[in-house]
């Protein structure tokens, strides 16, 4: 799969070839408490490559110490999955940054969480490697996600109306946010809204 995105570790389905036919694996976490977190909150680096029909990769949870696991989040959700409930087929063979709210754990004392690889019984390809896996409660977090308008970054000038998306990564809601954009070049200047 290339290596890893930092500190030379990662995990992955097989460092050294493609992933076995008939295959299901699974990585844990340890035990986690979440009583003291609000809005708990998960982001990690993947990279993947597997058969388009039948093999993926799933995150999942469980809160009962093990007993049943549920699926957490869906490709609708933004930068998780690219197909339904899984990540398939590849990720054109670039690690891809992954983030999602673990908000329904927020103050369970035993949260356990997994990634779950399964393959059929034919056709295989690199698999799966993931890196830099970080939990940590997300209170109030608001960002830009995009920049709609100016398309452009050329002969703009500091009139140039600017449209952002922002999105709210916390839990709480979160009014009045200040969005600051600065053009640097030619009539240069900076705007501050208030929402």
């Amino acid at each position: 799969m290339g290596g890893s995105q930092g500190n030379n570790r990662a995990w992955t389905t097989n460092r050294y070839g493609n992933y076995k036919d008939g295959d299901d694996s699974y990585l844990y976490s340890p035990r986690l408490d979440f009583s003291g977190l609000s809005c708990p909150y998960i982001t990690f680096d993947l990279k993947w490559e597997t058969d388009n029909c039948c093999d993926y990769l799933t995150f999942e949870y469980s809160v009962n110490g093990g007993s049943t696991w549920t699926v957490l989040g869906t490709s609708s959700d933004p930068n998780w999955y690219n197909s339904g409930t899984t990540w398939r087929e590849s990720s054109g063979g670039l690690w891809k940054h992954m983030e999602h709210a673990l908000s329904s754990m927020a103050g369970n004392s035993c949260v356990l969480l997994r990634f779950r690889f399964h393959s059929d019984g034919s056709v295989n390809y690199g698999g799966i490697a993931m890196d830099n896996v970080q939990i940590f409660d997300n209170l109030q977090d608001v960002g830009v996600i995009a920049i709609v308008t100016p398309s452009s970054i050329c002969n703009n000038t500091s009139a140039e109306p600017v449209t952002v998306t922002i999105k709210n990564f916390g839990c709480s809601s979160v009014s009045n946010v200040p969005v600051t954009f600065t053009y640097v070049g030619p009539n240069g200047g900076s705007i501050k809204y208030l929402q």
